[in-house]
């Protein structure tokens, strides 16, 4: 889909993906400054595998008080919301693309195919493939 988009097509439709998933995230929830920073953060650089110092960096807080903080307000650890922001947005491009398996793990960062195949189950409970299928 987004293949024949010319540059500027392309980037404004990744800003409205970004704007929305930060939407999706933030609905319901009454984030500190600090990981509302952080999950910003994150939502920016998810396919450059967001390092976990530099989340800190944002967010002005040591390791350790984020990684409470950040457990506290999302109820997930800093790891499991990167992972669960990575699967979703590998929903979107399975339902939204005709990229393969390994051109999506890549894409997004996952180690391996088998890695993003087994953590996408684990979170979604179906293959990638599977879900493409009922998509």
């Amino acid at each position: 889909v987004l293949w024949n988009c010319s540059q500027r097509e392309l980037q404004f439709k990744m800003i409205q993906d970004f704007t929305s998933r930060v939407g999706k995230i933030y609905q319901g929830h009454n984030y500190t400054r600090a990981v509302r920073k952080a999950v910003d953060y994150i939502g920016q650089h998810l396919f450059e595998n967001p390092e976990i110092e530099e989340i800190c960096r944002v967010s002005e807080l040591s390791r350790a008080q984020l990684s409470l903080r950040f457990k506290r307000e999302t109820g997930k650890t800093i790891k499991e919301f990167v992972q669960n922001q990575k699967i979703e947005k590998a929903k979107e491009m399975l339902v939204g693309t005709k990229m393969n398996l390994l051109e999506i793990s890549t894409e997004l960062g996952f180690s391996s195919q088998n890695y993003f195949q087994k953590g996408f189950k684990e979170i979604v409970k179906i293959t990638p493939q599977k879900f493409r299928n009922l998509n």
